[in-house]
């Protein structure tokens, strides 16, 4: 079902003219196929497009990596029957030789998603290889992955080889993955390079246990970057590179344009949205004892900010994320969950939903105005829920949340809900940004707007039906698509065909 979404979505949106860019997200490309002509400084060189060529797959349990959709892909959760394997497997680089090299640097092109899932990825490098992944000793030059939001944008890993590899003649890498019976990540790879020459970051190499938790996996749950036991800035200062832990400090201040040294400013006057500064003590004034903090987009950014909440300053904060290179020192990046004033914003690692509102399963034939959420069973008592555009969007898919359903309620962020309104036979949706959900053109996302002024057109109007079960048939009344989830890009949209899964409705106690 994902290749073939991708393929109609790549070629729907090669037909047509766009009057406006805010009908679909960009497309998703397609690598060219190999090119088989040796290139002077080009150690390795692989597509991954439809095989994995000089590459070797050994997979120890579960699910090994496959080639899907012109990408080396590592997954343990199947979307047939939604469940997922537990899995351990490695792809080996062939022999390397860099015996001549001055510096050499490894490429590549990937997208990561649910990262805060059980499991590890990793890239890893050895020149002792035995044969045996599993009795070769690694390193670990992983560094930072980023999280991904959708199925189309690929991020780029750009990593030198360490300085103790140049010079030798057996070198060989290899990207790992494992997961749990409990919930997989998916890391898709392509266009993978080694070169001579130099990339954009350096790895400090890092010891790897295969039946450890390093490799991108997070920590051990009850040492030291833990919810339990979180870092200090000291200690994530001094520990440079990690993934998945948690830090705790004081909100000191912000960073004010592109240096670090110029630019750390200790008050919330003037201070810009897109970052913090924490420290040890909440009277840091001090740029050499503090970490600064990339916030990303959405509800973390939106509530941690100095700009529209200066009376965060000098509070304690807790932050769950990767210790990366942010301004040229240890920072704080991919920040998916964060504590402060007693307010949990974002997700919990492990699937857990910070407390919000509670929402009942709507089990009514007939819809009546009130706030909502949109969910769909996925996986025992797990739902996805939806979550809204995000803000600085006017037009996207409803990405998702997970979160636990008992008791025929489902406890998550109120920041999820939808304000289903009455009008005349049909119904308006709009969230809590005041923004009302309509279809343009022919796509299947969906598209965010104040209420146009005089006649509503039809494309703003959603027909909502019991369609059995609990599922309701939300369906819009121009476009005549329906809402659907799709278990493959963990996702909502609404298509011409029902052929995915309709969701329940779940309305605020």
């Amino acid at each position: 079902m994902k290749k073939l979404f991708r393929s109609l979505f790549a070629l729907a949106f090669g037909a047509l003219a766009f009057t406006s860019c805010e009908d679909v997200p960009q497309p998703y490309d397609t690598p060219s196929g190999d090119d088989p002509t040796p290139v002077e400084g080009e150690y390795l060189n692989e597509p991954f497009s439809t095989e994995f060529g000089a590459f070797e797959v050994i997979t120890t349990k579960g699910v090994e990596w496959m080639i899907d959709f012109s990408t080396a892909k590592a997954s343990g959760y199947n979307s047939t029957d939604k469940t997922n394997t537990e899995s351990q497997s490695f792809l080996v680089s062939p022999n390397v030789d860099l015996s001549k090299s001055e510096g050499a640097f490894l490429e590549f092109e990937y997208i990561f998603r649910y990262k805060s899932n059980e499991g590890r990825d990793a890239v890893l490098i050895t020149d002792e290889y035995t044969g045996d992944p599993t009795t070769t000793v690694w390193k670990d030059i992983t560094g930072d992955l980023v999280e991904g939001t959708d199925w189309n944008t690929f991020s780029k890993y750009s990593v030198n080889i360490p300085s103790e590899y140049i010079g030798q003649p057996n070198v060989r890498i290899a990207l790992y993955y494992d997961a749990s019976v409990k919930s997989s990540r998916t890391w898709e790879v392509k266009n993978l390079k080694m070169l001579e020459g130099t990339g954009e970051t350096n790895v400090t190499p890092a010891d790897f246990d295969l039946n450890g938790t390093g490799g991108g996996g997070g920590t051990d749950p009850t040492g030291k970057g833990s919810y339990e036991d979180p870092y200090t800035v000291t200690d994530a200062i001094a520990k440079g590179s990690a993934t998945g832990v948690y830090v705790k400090g004081y909100i000191v201040g912000f960073v004010n344009g592109q240096k670090l040294e110029e630019g750390a400013t200790f008050s919330a006057d003037g201070a810009t949205e897109t970052n913090i500064l924490i420290a040890a003590s909440p009277s840091e004034t001090s740029v050499a004892n503090c970490m600064p903090v990339q916030l990303p987009k959405g509800t973390i950014r939106d509530k941690i900010n100095l700009s529209t909440n200066p009376a965060n300053l000098k509070k304690e904060v807790l932050l769950y994320g990767d210790i990366a290179t942010y301004f040229n020192v240890p920072g704080v990046k991919n920040t998916t969950y964060a504590e402060i004033n007693g307010q949990a914003i974002g997700t919990k690692p492990g699937g857990e939903q910070p407390l919000g509102a509670t929402y009942e399963l709507y089990s009514q034939t007939n819809v009546v105005s009130g706030t909502y959420i949109i969910a769909t069973p996925v996986a025992g008592s797990a739902y996805a829920v939806a979550k809204p555009v995000d803000a600085a969007k006017n037009y996207d898919w409803l990405y998702v949340e997970q979160a636990d359903f008992a008791n025929n309620q489902i406890t998550c962020s109120a920041d999820y809900e939808f304000t289903i309104t009455v009008s005349g036979n049909y119904f308006l949706i709009s969230d809590k940004s005041g923004r009302f959900y309509y279809m343009d053109g022919t796509f299947n996302s969906f598209n965010v707007a104040q209420l146009p002024e005089g006649t509503l057109p039809n494309n703003y109007l959603w027909d909502i039906t019991d369609d059995g079960n609990y599922t309701k048939s939300i369906k819009n009344v121009d476009k005549q698509k329906t809402v659907q989830y799709s278990p493959d890009h963990k996702s909502y949209g609404a298509y011409a065909e029902v052929d995915k899964q309709l969701p329940v409705l779940l309305k605020k106690k």
